[in-house]
This record gives structure tokens, sequence and C-alpha cells, in this order.
């Protein structure tokens, strides 16, 4: 599945490659902002699966007792603990997908609205 998390890099850097080598239209812009606005909706659902997740390892920890003393764990050494799991990498990394996303879409739109300007004012 993380592979799928990679595709919109590689579809990125494809389309920066044939930026640098050929006149792109905005239209062609356009199509990758909706493939891109794709991967961000199929990722930031995936964020809300593995946020569910690492509540509830941050909860079973909150649960648990301390092995020395019998008392329950207090929230910050819950979430200490739980931050070095699993659940919180792959929350932290679909974090970071999302946010990439984010940035490549702005870019994107940055750069339709920067094409649309010059092929307007070429006419």
């Amino acid at each position: 599945m993380e592979d799928n998390k990679k595709d919109y890099l590689i579809e990125y850097d494809t389309f920066v490659d044939t930026f640098k080598n050929q006149q792109v239209s905005g239209e062609e812009v356009g199509v990758l902002i909706m493939r891109m606005t794709n991967h961000f909706a199929k990722i930031n659902l995936q964020l809300a699966e593995a946020l569910r997740a690492y509540s509830s390892c941050v909860a079973t920890f909150q649960n648990s007792k301390d092995e020395n003393t019998g008392k329950q764990l207090s929230a910050a050494k819950a979430e200490s603990l739980a931050a070095a799991t699993v659940e919180a990498g792959a929350y932290n990394t679909l974090k970071a997908h999302v946010q990439n996303l984010e940035q490549i879409i702005n870019s994107l739109k940055a750069l339709q609205k920067g094409i649309m300007f010059e092929y307007s004012s070429a006419i």
C-alpha cells in the first residue's frame, strides 16, 4: 500500500520533467490537478483511519498500569510510549503525504494560472 502513496510523487516528477522539456498547456495542468486531488482524497481518508488507530494505541497505554508502581500511566507517559509505535509512524507518514499533496496542488494551481495568463496575453 505504501507504493500507492508514492504514485503521486512519480506522477508529479514525470510532469516536472515534461514541463522542463516541452510546453505544457493549462488544460494539461488542470488534469494533473484533478489527479493529485484524487490522490489527496484517498490518502486523507487513510490518514483518518491511521489517526483512529493511533488514538486507540494512546488509549491502550493510558489504561495500562506501570509495572513498577502498579499505578495507571500518566497521559504524558502514555502519549510518549504511543509516539514510538508503528501506528504513530503510519499516522505521521500519511500526514506528510497529505501535506505534500497540498503543496503540489497549490503549486500546480499557481502554474496553471500563470500559463493561462500568458496564453491570454499572447492572443
